[in-house]
């Protein structure tokens, strides 16, 4: 009689931790699915968007986006905080008219006016993950760095110049 209920007993445990386990897998698969969703959305909407000129501004290390599109004002918090983007700077954003509260700031693409930035060498290029550059240029003996998205693939620091801005030197862009 109690190996008949302890038979039961682990039969019951058995099934308890297959649920567990199938609850943490299907947990696991959602995650999954929702993170290759985002990334397709944003895939499409740099493929597909509109195209416009957004300025950030941060505040406490997060980055804050603004753009006007058919005279609406839209602004948008970004999920992923960016210590060396600075206030003021503008980029290339996509977005979709349908959905303004979805868009994809193009940090790869700056738009800046080179003739109020002025030129030194890139001293050093270190490539990171994916498309991510770091690099390191010397204005008045004082070293700077600073990251951009970009794909110099072949090119070496001594192929590249690095445009900044006078006002704020921190503030540079590596050009080819």
């Amino acid at each position: 009689m109690l190996s008949l209920v302890s038979g039961n007993l682990a039969k019951i445990k058995m099934s308890k931790n297959s649920i567990i386990y199938i609850v943490c897998i299907a947990f696991i698969g959602i995650v999954v699915y929702f993170s290759f969703q985002s990334s397709g959305k944003y895939e499409k909407i740099r493929e597909q968007g509109i195209e416009l000129i957004g300025t950030v501004r941060t505040h406490g290390g997060d980055v804050i986006v603004n753009w006007n599109a058919n005279g609406r004002e839209l602004t948008k918090r970004l999920s992923k905080p960016n210590s060396t983007v600075r206030s003021g700077e503008t980029f290339k954003i996509y977005y979709f008219d349908k959905y303004p509260d979805m868009c994809y700031v193009a940090f790869e693409e700056p738009i800046f006016d080179r003739q109020s930035f002025l030129s030194t060498p890139c001293e050093e290029l270190d490539r990171l993950s994916g498309d991510a550059v770091k690099f390191k240029y010397k204005i008045d003996g004082k070293e700077f760095t600073r990251f951009q998205e970009a794909n110099f693939d072949g090119l070496t620091a001594e192929q590249l110049t690095v445009y900044y801005k006078p006002e704020d030197k921190r503030v540079a862009y590596l050009v080819k």
